[in-house]
């Protein structure tokens, strides 16, 4: 990776496999970034990517620091998510996050995120560990769940005033009059 250090037309990049030297890639005006950590034991500080605006991360574990300091982005798409909380109370930071994928994530609750206040966009797909929707975010405008047969109740749905689209698919058999009644 040391090659990159000091180009500055390097605004997107995908990182695989187990790579080193993450030191010389702080210096990049990276803007969209991709990093599939299984199998990597190299330490990274995502702070220290001052202008990053898109992140997918695969696997984040330990040696991935600094997501919640990442003020500038604004879509974020995590592969097996699985915090100690078991909640997305460490991306509650991220003020300017627009769209939120979370990909077979170990969450019990979505509590975090409802204090991200331009959040517009939320998927979230084969979690078998996700009880709870209390905690949408009110300005939702697009929300898809997706084989999580764990949630108890889809009654906050029906709060969302202003979604335009919501697709729900392979969760436990539900009601839709208990929410979709409530949605304007």
């Amino acid at each position: 990776l040391a090659p990159l250090a000091g180009t500055n037309c390097v605004h997107a990049l995908g990182l695989t496999g187990s790579f080193c030297n993450v030191e010389a890639l702080y210096g990049l005006p990276l803007t969209h970034l991709h990093i599939d950590n299984t199998g990597n034991k190299s330490s990274i500080d995502l702070s220290r990517f001052c202008s990053l605006e898109r992140l997918s991360l695969t696997k984040p574990k330990r040696n991935i620091s600094g997501l919640a300091q990442c003020g500038s982005l604004r879509e974020l798409c995590l592969y097996n998510y699985a915090p100690m909380e078991r909640d997305l109370s460490q991306l509650r930071e991220l003020r300017h996050l627009r769209r939120l994928d979370l990909v077979h994530p170990r969450i019990d609750s979505l509590r975090g995120i409802g204090e991200l206040p331009v959040l517009e966009k939320l998927i979230v797909a084969y979690s078998k560990t996700l009880r709870s929707l209390d905690a949408l975010p009110a300005g939702l405008k697009h929300l898809e769940i997706d084989h999580c047969p764990g949630i108890e109740t889809f009654v906050p749905v029906g709060s969302l005033c202003g979604l335009e689209m919501l697709f729900i698919r392979a969760c436990k058999t539900m009601d839709t009059r208990s929410f979709l009644g409530d949605l304007k």
